[in-house]
């Protein structure tokens, strides 16, 4: 299958031998098999995947927007592309081939990525509020599965949330994709459009996952977008610790479940003036880190000193678990008190907790009290999982399309299957070719209604009848070439399988046809007369011809390589000469360059044995010139002033 050019077939061929055999040959096999598609058919096969997890019924399907299968298949290769480009894999194997090969190889996606990379898609594809309701449901599951028990019964906690950190990144990316839809890429103006909480979300997602230079650079076009007064305002939000309380509470209000929060006095020897900063934060990221939750959860409430003592009051927000709740209680009250509480480094910058002086409760906040919390203050945590927006009877398009690509034309090899796109350049540049062995492939066009494939170099074009039947006889088959117009029939009956005006002239004595000539079809070998191109030989491109009939689609001219290497005679001689005339120019000029750096480099040579010198004679001791310019770095009066670095908020 995969010599036939059936790459998808010979893949899931593979995927079910794998299922019955897991060995190393057969997953060294699969990981080829995947390697060899393009990113089209590897998008294919992730939403292949999330629909077997619609169908399984581990995912809700879409309810809030949805889109055509061709818009999901052009948002799938977009984002497969956008991680490429990111990761610097290019059209090679990357990291996003090797997460497909993981979950090929189980079978399936789990809940939580399959949510998480659904919201990547619809993001693609501009359903910004399905993606919302995504990355949410994502969320939800995350918090599910934190409250349940490994084990054999232990469901998703044990796939998808089986490590702390595997739980930390997938709540990032989750985190970052609701901040993703919130901004609304590639509208200016969009109603769903709100970059405050863009901004929110995408920071969350930063500290969870602060290597994430993806993450990194949304937050910082997000944060851009924002005013002073509103970029405080979200800042406060986030980690104001009162802020914080208000808005779990009005999170576990709009889940309508009970939020439990440890309140705790703990004594600790010490004064008062000595819990500074570090202290408290000291305090705080350990007793997070033990409870797995992040620091600012831990709210110092107030501080009382006694007789040496110092009693602190703390207000730990652990969420609807109430497990996790009971065990925070067992942590402050048992005989780990000290090492929950920051051991021997608080203990050294303050002083040590007093063995049984700490004394912890556990509080249940109602869904009344959670809401009476909220009037108080602004919400944060409450938009993480609020309950998804109101599904339709039938999803609603989204409100902006995406640019689909080929809508008149489709680019394949000669047996039809879809060849790997090219990364586009910025200003439509097309890549040359003057020798055909430099060529990757052949790729041929085809126009929408079927009726050809074709391709083109510099003065012949190649044609790939399709509709003609395989039983007609050649001598039953009528082709009529003109300079100007082809036509391809049945000599009795009249069936016309291809006609059309050509878009330039050709040579109809050159020009050929053979009934047999190929796997696929009638092949046809047209000679262009390349006029535009003998009256400016310069001008290569002159020859090219946008379409082959005058009424199909024109061809993007940055869609696919350009094979130059059948130039006329005339032509290519002059070609020849003019590179050869650069070519010994550039030699010329690289030559000269050479000199000139071998005699500055002399040059710095000499002044810098002679500071060397002169430094010796003026102290009698030797230093390297590396150290004396470090000593005194040389003043450069030219230099351009340095550039503020900007924030992780682009400020």
């Amino acid at each position: 299958l995969r010599g036939m050019g059936r790459r998808r077939e010979a893949l899931a061929s593979l995927r079910r031998t794998w299922a019955l055999e897991s060995s190393g040959e057969v997953g060294r096999a699969l990981a080829d098999a995947l390697g060899r598609l393009t990113r089209e058919e590897l998008g294919m096969e992730v939403l292949g995947l999330l629909e077997a997890a619609e169908a399984e019924g581990e995912v809700q399907p879409a309810a809030v927007e949805a889109a055509a299968e061709e818009e999901l298949v052009e948002a799938a290769f977009r984002l497969i592309k956008s991680e490429q480009d990111s990761k610097g894999a290019g059209r090679g194997k990357g990291p996003y081939q090797d997460k497909v090969l993981l979950w090929l190889k189980a079978g399936r996606m789990d809940r939580i990525t399959a949510y998480v990379e659904r919201a990547a898609v619809y993001i693609e594809v501009k359903c910004f509020l399905q993606a919302r309701a995504d990355a949410r449901a994502a969320l939800r599951a995350l918090e599910d599965s934190a409250g349940q028990p490994d084990g054999p019964d232990g469901g998703e906690a044990a796939s998808s949330a089986s490590s702390s950190a595997s739980s930390k990144w997938l709540k990032a990316q989750a985190l970052a994709r609701l901040g993703e839809s919130y901004m609304c890429a590639g509208a200016e103006q969009h109603e769903d459009q709100d970059w405050t909480k863009a901004t929110t979300f995408l920071a969350m997602a930063a500290d969870l996952a602060p290597a994430d230079k993806d993450i990194a650079g949304l937050l910082a076009s997000a944060g851009h977008k924002l005013s002073q007064p509103e970029l405080s305002r979200v800042l406060e939000d986030l980690y104001d610790p009162a802020a914080m309380e208000r808005g779990l509470a009005e999170t576990e209000a709009s889940l309508g479940g009970a939020f439990y929060r440890v309140v705790a006095t703990v004594a600790v020897e010490g004064r008062v003036k000595d819990l500074g900063a570090r202290p408290r934060e000291v305090l705080k990221a350990t007793l997070a880190q033990r409870l797995g939750i992040r620091s600012v959860q831990v709210v110092l409430d107030g501080v009382i000193q006694r007789a040496g003592v110092i009693a602190l009051s703390l207000h730990v927000l652990v969420g609807r678990n109430r497990c996790a709740a009971e065990e925070a209680v067992e942590l402050l009250c048992g005989p780990e008190c000290a090492a929950t509480l920051g051991g021997e480094e608080l203990a050294a910058l303050v002083g040590p907790v007093q063995p049984g002086g700490t004394h912890a409760r556990l509080e249940e906040l109602s869904s009344d009290e959670g809401e009476a919390r909220l009037a108080a203050g602004a919400p944060l945590a409450a938009e993480l999982l609020e309950p998804t927006e109101e599904a339709a009877l039938v999803p609603a398009r989204p409100k902006l399309d995406i640019e689909l690509p080929y809508a008149l034309y489709n680019l394949v090899r000669s047996d039809g299957s879809r060849v790997e796109r090219v990364n586009k350049h910025a200003f439509a540049f097309s890549r040359i070719h003057y020798n055909r062995n430099e060529l990757d492939e052949d790729v041929y066009v085809e126009p929408c209604d079927g009726a050809c494939r074709w391709r083109q170099s510099a003065s012949e074009i190649t044609i790939i009848a399709l509709q003609v039947p395989r039983s007609v006889p050649a001598d039953q088959l009528s082709v009529e070439i003109t300079p100007h117009h082809l036509r391809v029939a049945h000599r009795t009956h009249g069936e016309v399988y291809l006609e059309g005006q050509l878009e330039r002239g050709v040579i109809p004595e050159d020009c050929v046809w053979d009934p047999s000539g190929g796997d696929h079809g009638l092949m046809l070998y047209l000679r262009k007369m390349n006029l535009e191109l003998l009256s400016e030989p310069h001008q290569h491109s002159k020859m090219w011809w946008p379409r082959l009939f005058r009424h199909h689609g024109e061809i993007a001219w940055d869609d696919y390589a350009k094979d130059y290497s059948d130039l006329p005679e005339q032509v290519m001689r002059m070609h020849l000469a003019v590179e050869g005339e650069r070519k010994a120019t550039r030699m010329l000029e690289q030559s000269e360059k050479q000199l000139k750096e071998d005699m500055e480099e002399r040059d710095a040579v000499r002044k810098r044995t002679r500071q060397e010198r002169l430094n010796f004679f003026r102290t009698g001791a030797f230093k390297p010139w590396t150290r004396l310019n470090w000593e005194n770095p040389p003043e450069d009066k030219l230099a351009p002033p340095k550039v503020a670095l900007s924030d992780r908020f682009g400020r």
